[in-house]
């Protein structure tokens, strides 16, 4: 196999076939234009196209390192504080190294049984990244947004609750839910304050929903990376954020939502996780007086949102995550 002269050379596996609307395919576009730019050498492969280099780097599922050959590392992510027995299994078998986007992930992994070096490498937010938006520090309607997938996980419903004991009735503030794929339990919602904006978007109109709220409220019980609240920051909005797994950080760019409680994780049904792993609760108190505080010092609250912005930039792009995934391969060559 060939090997290149003064930068690392990788085959990138994009099993989720950089499809932007998933966060999996942002992530695999994301790394492909940051290795391109950083110099490596890289060449897409699927299990019809042979390995070019000596190392594979599998994006997403482990179970998909089986299809091709040679060396195999996988940069994957769970949401849960266990991984499944069938991804354990995967990646004892056949992969050399996980890259993971957090890094609680790298415990979680090793305590779920897997025998391999599990590495962080940040994922980054930089690409295609929203515009900064100036935004009015005294709106005549106060637009909160949150996220859904039309399940559980995101927390959306703790947010729409908390919304509704602080402004119920008050048309002075409104709340959107963005919710990419079936809202299930969002379909029958029938609320003057509340709007669902429904279906997969571009990034031109995720970023034009961003620009017209106010503040961001994600409650989300299980996240591996958490892209949805960082490109909010980045857009300029103060967002609030459960301090788990992949928001591990979140007090450096946003207002931390504290873990009342580890529960059942409802999404253990995804093979990423495993049968019986927890996710968390946040604590809703701490939810709802961040939301006040935001609103009662909304020019202050868009300052630290300005500040949010700058540390994700600078430690969150995707020629950073590049270099680092140039580096083990150097390193472990």
């Amino acid at each position: 196999m060939t090997i290149a002269i003064g930068n690392a050379a990788v085959n990138l596996y994009a099993t989720n076939r950089m499809n932007r609307a998933t966060g999996y395919g942002r992530m695999e576009l994301g790394l492909m234009q940051g290795l391109v730019d950083s110099g490596a050498a890289v060449r897409l492969v699927d299990p019809a196209t042979p390995p070019k280099y000596e190392v594979t780097l599998v994006v997403g599922n482990p179970l998909w390192a089986k299809k091709v050959s040679g060396r195999r590392w996988v940069y994957t992510m769970s949401e849960a504080t266990q991984v499944s027995p069938e991804w354990v299994a995967a990646i004892n078998e056949c992969v050399e190294r996980v890259l993971v986007p957090c890094p609680p992930l790298v415990d979680i992994y090793h305590a779920s049984g897997v025998d391999v070096p599990v590495h962080y490498v940040p994922l980054g937010v930089d690409w295609e990244a929203p515009k900064f938006v100036q935004r009015d520090p005294e709106p005549e309607v106060f637009t909160w947004l949150t996220y859904s997938l039309g399940d559980l996980r995101k927390g959306a419903e703790l947010a729409m609750m908390a919304f509704k004991r602080m402004h119920g009735g008050d048309m002075r503030y409104r709340m959107l839910v963005k919710c990419r794929d079936n809202p299930l339990w969002l379909t029958g919602l029938r609320d003057s304050q509340i709007e669902i904006v429904r279906g997969e978007q571009s990034d031109a109109k995720w970023h034009a929903l961003l620009s017209e709220c106010h503040a961001f409220v994600f409650p989300s019980r299980g996240e591996g990376f958490g892209l949805p609240p960082r490109e909010a920051t980045i857009n300029g909005m103060p967002s609030i954020a459960t301090a788990w797994l992949g928001m591990w950080d979140i007090a450096r760019w946003g207002w931390a939502v504290p873990v009342r409680e580890l529960s059942p994780a409802l999404f253990d049904s995804w093979e990423a996780n495993a049968e019986g792993s927890l996710w968390s609760e946040p604590d809703t108190v701490a939810m709802e007086a961040h939301m006040r505080a935001i609103e009662a010092d909304y020019p202050a609250a868009l300052k630290r949102a300005r500040d949010g912005r700058e540390y994700l930039l600078s430690q969150f792009g995707w020629g950073s995550s590049a270099n680092r995934i140039q580096q083990l391969l150097w390193e472990y060559r």
